[in-house]
Parts: C-alpha cells; sequence; structure tokens
C-alpha cells in the first residue's frame, strides 16, 4: 500500500550525538540480532505544541520526560514501543515538500484498533483533518494529522485477532516508503536479518464484509452464473515466495515494519535528516549492541559511534545509529 517558522534550531545529522561514550566495549556473549523494534522518535519544532496534541487529542499515556543537551524530551508508552518526542524539528513550511506531484512521507505510525468508525468519529469531533476510511474488507484504514502536520495512520485488521482496544494506545506498524522495494527487502532481510513474514502478494482471506462487497458489485446473476469463488488461504511464511507484491512486512510480534512502495533516495545517496526531511526515526532492540555493530559495519553498512539514548532517564542505556541504501536513519539499543 502506497501512500500518497520562528527561530530556527541547531540539529544534528542523524548519526551524530553530543554524548559519546568513552568505555572499553564488552566481549560479545550471543550471536547479534534485531530483536524488536521498541522506540519511535519524532522530532518536532514545538514539544510542548504537540505533547499538549498527543495528550489533549489522542489521550496517549505520559511516561517520562527530561532534558539532554540537544533540548527537551517528552516519553509516551504506546504499549509495544516508547514514542519520545524530541527537541530540534523544522516547522512544516520549512521541511522538503514532494517533488513532481507525489507525496514525500518516508514514515508513518499506524494505530491498532478494533472499531476504526469509533475513532473517526473521535477525531472528527476534536477537529483534526483525518482522511476517509479506506475499506477493504479485510482491512480498514484513515490518514489523519498532528498539530505539526505529521501524518499517522489508524488500521483495523479484521482477519487478525482483535487488540482490544478502541481507542489510540497500541502502535502496530511502522510503513516506511521505499524507491526500490526489492532492494531494500533484500537489505532488512539479509543484512539486518530481520523476520518477514508477509510479501504482500498473497490473497487474504475473505471476510463477511468482503463478501458482502462483492455481491453488491458483481450482483447475485453473475455470482450465481461463476459459481462458488475459491476461498484464498493466507500463510505468513514468506520465505519461500521471492515474488513481491505491493509490499513486505517485517515481524509477526509487537510493532510490525512494512515496507512499501513510493518513497524517494536522497540525490548523491545521502542520508535523510532526522527532523527536516523525515519526522520519525525507528528504534530497534538487539540482544548484542557491540556485536551488532560490528556485524553491520563489516556489512559495509554506516554506522555511528555509540551514545547514551537520550530516553533512558532511569538508567543508562547505549545506542548506536545506522543507515540503510536509502539513506534512511535508525537506532538501535542494547
Amino acid at each position: 500500500m502506497a501512500f500518497f517558522g520562528g527561530k530556527k534550531k541547531k540539529t544534528e545529522t542523524p548519526t551524530q550525538q553530543p554524548r559519546m561514550v568513552q568505555e572499553p566495549e564488552l566481549k560479545p556473549t550471543a550471536e547479534p540480532h534485531l530483536e524488536r523494534i521498541n522506540w519511535l522518535g519524532l522530532k518536532v519544532f514545538d514539544v510542548l505544541g504537540e505533547s499538549l496534541f498527543l495528550e489533549e487529542k489522542l489521550y496517549l499515556k505520559h511516561r517520562d520526560e527530561g532534558n539532554s543537551s540537544i533540548g527537551h524530551h517528552v516519553v509516551y508508552d504506546c504499549e509495544t514501543l516508547q514514542l519520545e518526542l524530541v527537541e530540534g524539528g523544522q516547522t512544516w513550511v520549512s521541511r522538503a515538500k514532494p517533488r513532481q506531484g507525489n507525496p514525500d512521507v518516508p514514515l508513518i505510525a499506524s494505530f491498532a484498533v478494533d472499531k476504526i468508525e469509533q475513532i473517526a468519529k473521535q477525531l472528527n469531533e476534536a477537529e483534526l483533518l483525518t482522511t476517509q476510511i479506506f475499506d477493504q474488507g479485510w482491512v480498514a484504514s484513515l490518514l489523519f494529522f498532528d498539530a505539526e502536520r505529521n501524518l499517522w495512520q489508524v488500521n483495523e485488521t479484521r482477519n487478525a485477532p482483535p487488540v482490544g482496544l478502541s481507542h489510540l494506545q497500541r502502535i502496530g506498524a511502522l510503513w516506511l516508503a521505499v524507491e526500490d522495494l526489492s532492494a531494500q527487502v533484500a537489505f532488512y532481510r539479509e543484512v539486518l536479518g530481520l523476520p518477514l513474514s508477509d510479501l504482500g502478494n498473497r490473497p487474504r482471506p475473505i471476510t463477511s464484509e468482503a463478501e458482502r462487497q462483492h455481491t453488491d458489485e458483481m450482483g447475485e446473476d453473475t455470482l450465481e452464473q461463476l459459481g462458488p469463488l475459491p476461498k484464498p488461504v493466507f500463510c505468513a511464511d514468506a520465505h519461500n515466495d521471492e515474488i513481491l507484491g505491493d509490499g513486505a512486512t517485517f515481524f509477526r510480534q509487537g510493532v510490525r515494519l512494512v515496507l512499501t512502495p513510493g518513497g524517494r533516495k536522497r540525490e548523491g545517496g545521502h542520508e535523510k535528516h532526522w527532523g527536516r526531511d523525515t519526522s520519525f526515526m525507528l528504534g530497534f532492540q538487539t540482544n548484542n549492541l557491540t556485536g551488532m555493530a560490528e556485524k553491520l559495519r563489516q556489512a559495509g553498512v554506516k554506522v555511528s559511534q555509540p551514545f547514551y539514548a537520550v530516553h533512558s532517564f532511569s538508567r543508562h542505556q547505549q545506542a548506536f545509529r545506522f543507515t540503510d541504501p536509502e539513506g534512511n536513519v535508525c537506532q538501535v539499543s542494547g
């Protein structure tokens, strides 16, 4: 599924952080791998304004806040991950705009709910700018803007177990738009080692809603002539099928990462700057921070020096950042 100022503050480049760690590296104790997505950074121009929006309009659960050398931070508990507001973003008028009439939204966070119609009503009552509900029978979704015109998604998946939520609380997926889908799927699967759960090329189960829509569109007489349609079988194991469909999904549990067509590389292969080219940055958790950094370096991936993650107010937590082939910067914490 493809997606269609005041005083400027100095922002650091994505692979640089001010609080560098000068500590001896720990001896690796396990085969390094990325376990899950555990953090989503949102760099904004107005931390107070965005935090009021998240709490008063979306009712997200405040967890912690504090200050670092790069500004004020506010952390929210989204069940599957921590959402952290970070000071230093640019206003909407200063950010990169779509080129050639196409949307240029690198990353969109998606909330998982059970009753999307109720969410749409709540957002409309809060006078938020939203799209109509896109209903495909087995899934329904809508998009809305936040206070700084960042794009968010709400998603109800009807062929999966209910999440038990009729309000915005759990981030279920992160949609990353890419230019070369095949190459990016290969990188995230083979270099990063993320578990691939769906290539987006398989028919979805027929739900009662999908059957109703199909009947309305085709008509009873036409369906009677065609006879019963074969029921699609959904298989989550996509490893043996290399035909890409409309996207690729990684991870089966927790937050899913969905690569979708429609993104754009930066010219010259440069990094996408967090807070300017994209407001969001996704973060992984690893079982072996030192080993994972070395593994990526050996694969030719651009990796930063280790630093203390700014969202860890209660304890010291080291992290590093890496850049994928299309310039998207991700964070890895131990």
